[in-house]
């Protein structure tokens, strides 16, 4: 019996001595952060529900990169700061918020509205050039040909959120600046605009040119690695995500038009000179505005998407099936939705753009962040802290009130995914942030 406490005791000895596992102190391992500069689009400047504005710029993802490198040798890390709560985007909108309302019959739930009217113009007059240098380089709507174009920043002809904040307005470009700092380490986030620009806007068949072509995006990819390599630094590159695992895309089912049998019976008679379209009660197909069809609109395919953009109060009233009080077929407008040639189209270039970012990163010795595969993972969830995220709207947490950016939870997510890869592959220490310790969506 004394020999089984002695062993009783020795065991809890041994586990007590193990179970205090030290964690290898921050460090930089191949890399430098002394020096860091951010390149990108929107999830660069910190746009979150659909604008920027001084919150959200607070937690852009490099601003949350920073803070990582800052304990392994990183420097000042300086963004080109808005002063304003409403913000603004390209539109001239202000940033959105969630209201709890009837949709439909269907009762109570989710939608947005603009915080104010109109967004604060006050940012695009408020000229901080001279407050500059700046390391976020981030600018909303920036295109992979964009970054070295001088009349992006021109105050009338070019980006408005890049003319307030350039260094000689008309004259400087993103990667002159990003260049004169001398940068040691850089993140680049390139080609989303170049896809999602169209994609937001609905796409349309006969524009496809509004993508960026294949050879222009490789010239510039080529460009501008090549311009930031030779500068001595070291960095990042993110790839580019499928629509299909973003909100904005997915939210509204392409079946969500719910009939009863009456409703589906006058549908039904309406059109039945067309064996294509047929309702029963339930869950049906959008209709689609489609002048090759035989009654100008169509049923939707499983797949196709419904953007967010599409008003939930036009939807209770008919739009995307039937106007009952008109006794009209009312199906959505292209913009509305993304067909399946546009889908295809999409996602050709996006599986060519990740190709030729993976390409550029492995022949300039650059750390290739899979943001595809991580908002892959989401659609199943990823657990942080006992907390649940995924790419659900609103109730996901990981994307903000215009169903496309990102919450500051979210961009600490892909900062997270950033650390793991550049930990990875320049043999860095870089702790992981504290999701949680940001702010999530507000929930009314």
């Amino acid at each position: 019996m004394n020999k089984l406490l002695l062993l009783g005791i020795l065991i809890i000895w041994l586990y007590g001595c193990s179970t205090a596992i030290e964690m290898p102190a921050p460090s930089a391992g191949n890399a430098d952060f002394s020096r860091y500069v951010a390149l990108g689009t929107s999830f660069t400047a910190g746009v979150t529900d659909g604008a920027l504005f001084t919150a959200g710029q607070a937690n852009s993802l490099p601003a949350i990169l920073a803070t990582a490198f800052a304990e392994a040798g990183g420097g000042n890390f300086k963004q080109p700061v808005v002063n304003s709560t409403i913000g603004i985007n390209l539109e001239g909108k202000s940033k959105l918020k969630l209201i709890y309302k009837d949709i439909c019959s269907q009762g109570k739930g989710y939608i947005t509205q603009y915080e104010t009217p109109e967004g604060d113009l006050s940012i695009f007059s408020d000229n901080v050039s001279s407050q500059g240098p700046f390391n976020n380089l981030g600018v909303p709507g920036t295109k992979s040909f964009n970054f070295n174009d001088q009349f992006f920043g021109n105050p009338t002809l070019g980006n408005p959120f890049y003319a307030r904040f350039a260094k000689i307005p008309g004259t400087s470009t993103l990667l002159s600046e990003a260049v004169s700092l001398n940068p040691t380490f850089f993140t680049l986030l390139i080609g989303q605009e170049d896809i999602y620009d169209y994609a937001l806007g609905g796409g349309s068949e006969s524009n496809f040119d509004s993508i960026t072509s294949i050879a222009y995006f490789s010239q510039n990819v080529d460009m501008i690695a090549n311009t930031l390599v030779n500068t001595g630094a070291k960095g990042a590159v993110a790839n580019i995500p499928d629509p299909a695992d973003i909100p904005f895309f997915t939210t509204i089912p392409f079946n969500g038009l719910v009939l009863t049998q009456q409703q589906a019976n006058t549908l039904n008679n309406f059109f039945v000179n067309d064996t294509s379209i047929h309702f029963s009660a339930g869950n049906n197909p959008f209709l689609l505005r489609d002048t090759t069809a035989l009654s100008g609109v169509r049923m939707l395919k499983e797949g196709e998407c419904v953007l967010l953009s599409a008003d939930y109060d036009s939807i209770c009233a008919g739009y995307g099936s039937f106007n009952f009080s008109t006794n009209t077929a009312w199906g959505f407008r292209d913009r509305h939705v993304l067909d399946e040639n546009e889908l295809n189209f999409i996602r050709g270039r996006v599986t060519v753009f990740n190709t030729k970012l993976k390409t550029v990163c492995d022949i300039n010795d650059l750390a290739y962040v899979d943001l595809y595969g991580l908002f892959r993972q989401l659609n199943s969830g990823i657990t942080y802290s006992g907390v649940r995220f995924s790419n659900k709207y609103v109730t996901g947490k990981t994307y903000s009130n215009d169903g496309f950016t990102l919450t500051a939870q979210g961009y600490a997510i892909v900062a997270n995914y950033f650390i793991s890869s550049i930990n990875g592959h320049y043999s860095s220490t870089l702790r992981k942030v504290d999701v949680l310790a940001y702010p999530s969506i507000i929930i009314p």
